[in-house]
């Protein structure tokens, strides 16, 4: 586990090469085995449109979030975790951000996209999130939050 209370933090511009070199770095093997390419400059574009959040221990940047709020519910666009601090609770406890800011936000559910061989699909399901549909590369998934209204 972590030795510390991690911390989300609203994320600016000034944030940017930091959320961009997890996220390219997070998916470069998905990347490669889907012979996709990184365009930063989408990246970028997404950065600017997304609510972006820094997760912080003792004040060092141990993974990053982009969420939106759309109509009825929340869409997850990265949740990285930096390696060195995967499988000790950082997932987790974005995950319950997620639903704490969708439920104060009366959203309907959770929503997200992963490459089908990440190995954190795992901990999404545990987390209650639900299979909506799949292809070879890709699997959405949701989580309905029950308190929306």
């Amino acid at each position: 586990m972590l030795d510390g209370k991690l911390l989300f933090q609203a994320a600016g511009e000034v944030d940017l090469p930091v959320f961009a070199g997890l996220a390219k770095a997070g998916m470069a093997a998905y990347f490669t085995v889907h012979h996709m390419e990184w365009k930063p400059e989408l990246f970028v574009e997404g950065f600017r449109t997304t609510e972006n959040y820094k997760i912080l221990l003792k004040e060092n940047t141990v993974g990053v979030l982009r969420i939106a709020q759309e109509e009825d519910h929340i869409f997850v666009f990265d949740l990285h975790v930096e390696p060195g601090f995967r499988n000790r609770g950082v997932g987790s406890a974005a995950l319950a951000f997620i639903r704490e800011i969708a439920e104060q936000r009366k959203k309907a559910s959770i929503r997200m996209c992963a490459f089908r061989t990440n190995p954190a699909i795992d901990l999404y399901l545990r987390s209650g999130f639900k299979i909506v549909t799949q292809d070879e590369c890709l699997v959405k998934l949701r989580h309905e939050v029950s308190d929306a209204s």
